[in-house]
């Protein structure tokens, strides 16, 4: 809190630095990102580096499955139990870059149809750093169960505004469809 307030201030206080313009940059090559696919039956981490059209580094986009204490794998977690196949599964979705940072996580189920549905979508978390901060952040569901055309999807959307001024919205989404997870950004 304190480091984010000094980082504010010295950046008020002198003006637009360089390193401003290249968040702001940063932040539109962001906005460009391009939708990425994950293969569920991995069952593995995965993730996708993004570059702008000059081959230049912008973030992360990835996910990676949480499991339980009872699992044998040596990744765990205590938030959720994972089964192979059809069944439930809990994923991290994810995109880090220099000054936009967030992730949430969906549990699925993948019903004996084959059909996913999005049990739960939650846990939002974010670090933005200046020149941006966050209004407000919140999970939602906008289509709990997949159809035979349409994916289910979760959303994790942050209210951004900026040292320069006005508002705007992004957001991370979760798209289950023919049981593979699709990542991407507004």
């Amino acid at each position: 809190m304190i480091l984010s307030f000094v980082l504010v201030f010295s950046t008020l206080s002198f003006g637009v630095s360089e390193t401003s313009v290249k968040a702001a940059e940063e932040h539109n090559e962001f906005v460009r990102a391009s939708q990425t696919q994950f293969d569920l039956s991995l069952l593995k981490r995965q993730e996708q580096k993004i570059y702008n059209e000059n081959g230049e580094y912008v973030g992360t986009l990835g996910i990676e499955p949480v499991l339980s204490a009872e699992s044998n794998d040596k990744m765990m977690s205590a938030l959720a139990s994972y089964k192979i196949g059809t069944g439930n599964s809990t994923w991290k979705i994810y995109w880090y870059s220099g000054t936009v940072n967030y992730h949430f996580y969906v549990d699925i189920n993948i019903g004996s149809t084959g059909l996913a549905t999005i049990t739960r979508a939650y846990n939002g978390w974010y670090f933005i750093t200046p020149p941006y901060t966050v209004k407000k952040d919140w999970v939602s569901i906008l289509r709990k169960t997949e159809t035979y055309t349409l994916p289910a999807e979760a959303r994790y959307h942050l209210t951004l505004n900026s040292i320069w001024g006005g508002e705007w919205t992004i957001y991370l989404y979760a798209r289950v469809k023919d049981q593979t997870l699709y990542t991407g950004t507004n």
